[in-house]
């Protein structure tokens, strides 16, 4: 019930925070900077929980009070991103009113008719399934692959870090190519890092921690452009019908992200399941089977590329595109 309650208030703030850059800019440039530097926040935040709240549990003695006081820390740090996300805005002109559907069926249907949402949609859902299983894979990777089970910690850094560097590069990019060739770009880094990982070994960490930088990279890419596209979609349909319906299109956007991230962990564990992989009892030491090994080992690697590489169609079909 309580992380029901949580995930229904994460809908209610995501909505509007994603359909914002649409109403307060009608500059197609505006929104691209307006979303690069949530991203770059956002993967601020991500490492200040990673490495934050695991620090938080050691230091109020593990257990029990440890994780309690790990919530604790979290809600405060989300509490101050949320709030200050809206006390931030709040004297942010509203250029224009979004409008409703009501209904979910209705919703459904709007979203559906207007093709560039549906090509950039389904794209950021496969790219947002292979990103969850990649993430789902860091412990595994290290522990099973790099025989260093405290490599978790660097390939998380090295993996989201890099957002927070390459973000400006990624944005000057899309000024002078387009958006969609950026996102393109991103694809592409993210595949060729992410397959690279198929060399990892034992004694093999720094190149492994050179190919996740490179992971890193792309992923900020495919972070940045998808949202910075969204809002140039609800303009264009704008356009159309004659109606902001912005909060339809970030509804059926944000379901559809967090069934990926969902669905990504989800299809790992079930390929581990199937290759014969054996979870471990406290300190025991279990060995796995060969497959299980194999299966780590291309389920962060192969298996995320395969998935970003399948997107990359659905993105070279879309026509939208706004002057840089």
């Amino acid at each position: 019930m309580a992380f029901l309650l949580a995930a229904t208030a994460y809908g209610l703030f995501q909505v509007p925070y994603v359909a914002q850059p649409a109403e307060i800019t009608l500059d197609p440039g505006e929104r691209s900077t307006l979303v690069s530097w949530r991203v770059a926040a956002l993967a601020l935040g991500i490492l200040l929980a990673g490495a934050g709240a695991p620090a938080v549990v050691d230091l109020a003695g593990g257990g029990r009070a440890g994780y309690l006081a790990m919530a604790g820390f979290v809600a405060v740090l989300l509490a101050v991103g949320m709030l200050g996300a809206v006390v931030g805005t709040r004297s942010a002109r509203t250029l224009t009113r979004v409008h409703s559907e009501g209904r979910l069926r209705d919703t459904l249907r709007v979203a559906a008719r207007v093709r560039p949402f549906r090509l950039l949609l389904a794209a950021f859902v496969v790219q947002a399934l292979g990103i969850g299983v990649m993430l789902a894979g860091v412990p595994y990777y290290a522990r099973q692959v790099l025989g260093d089970p405290a490599a978790g910690t660097l390939l998380f850094a090295a993996l989201i870090g890099p957002a927070i560097v390459v973000m400006p590069l990624w944005l000057r990019l899309g000024r002078r190519v387009g958006k969609r060739t950026g996102l393109l770009a991103a694809g592409t880094v993210f595949a060729v890092g992410a397959a690279g990982l198929s060399l990892g070994a034992p004694g093999r960490t720094a190149l492994v921690l050179g190919l996740v930088v490179v992971v890193g990279i792309g992923y900020a890419g495919l972070q940045m452009f998808p949202l910075a596209m969204l809002p140039d979609v609800v303009a264009a349909d704008e356009a159309a019908s004659g109606r902001r319906r912005a909060g339809v299109f970030t509804g059926v956007w944000t379901a559809a992200e967090t069934l990926g991230l969902a669905v990504g962990p989800g299809l790992l564990g079930g390929l581990l399941a199937l290759a014969g992989y054996r979870s471990s009892v406290g300190d025991a030491v279990v060995t796995q089977t060969a497959a299980a090994d194999t299966t780590v080992l291309l389920g962060f690697s192969l298996l995320p590329a395969a998935l970003v590489l399948a997107s990359l169609p659905l993105i070279a079909r879309y026509r939208l595109e706004p002057a840089p």
